[in-house]
């Protein structure tokens, strides 16, 4: 419910949440007052995020229900949780695999700073490179590329040269 709450009311999630009466008012106390609105509440979840990666799924869904505002300030601060997440996390992976066009943005982030984090440490897996080939098929983003561009099937790279050829210098590098 912290997290739903950020989302406009009316949006329908895909599984309904079951919380005892006197949870749902304590809640609905603390999210009146001003001490804690919804850009506060990201901080603690993605906190339990770093402990619990498969609460990332639920950021995402409810991503995709939240306006402009929010789903920007989703993307600049979910650095803080994955930064402290290994990349070989394999909720990560099922993240960006099971990623729909309205995430791109929030996949892009993520790609990137699991590239940035992984550095010197630990490689990559492969199925970062057909989860994002998978992603690209639909939107036809070449930025969704360029993060897992050494991951990406070696038959495949010819295909996509073109499309991320045609990115500005600083989206590339």
């Amino acid at each position: 419910t912290m997290l739903r709450s950020m989302a406009p009311a009316s949006a329908k999630f895909a599984f309904s949440l079951k919380v005892p009466g006197r949870v749902e008012e304590l809640r609905g106390d603390l999210f009146k007052s001003v001490v804690c609105n919804p850009k506060d509440r990201v901080w603690l979840y993605l906190a339990l995020c770093i402990k619990r990666p498969v609460l990332l799924h639920e950021l995402v869904e409810t991503f995709v229900m939240c306006d402009e505002d929010m789903r920007e300030h989703l993307i600049n601060s979910i650095e803080e949780a994955l930064k402290y997440i290994p990349s070989s996390e394999p909720e990560l992976l099922v993240l960006v695999e099971k990623a729909i066009p309205e995430t791109e943005r929030l996949i892009i982030k993520v790609l990137h700073i699991l590239v940035q984090t992984s550095r010197g440490k630990e490689t990559m897996s492969k199925g970062y490179g057909a989860a994002v080939t998978r992603l690209y098929s639909v939107t036809q983003n070449p930025r969704l590329l360029v993060p897992v561009f050494d991951l990406l099937e070696r038959s495949s790279l010819l295909d996509f040269l073109p499309a991320v050829m045609q990115l500005e210098v600083d989206e590339v590098a």
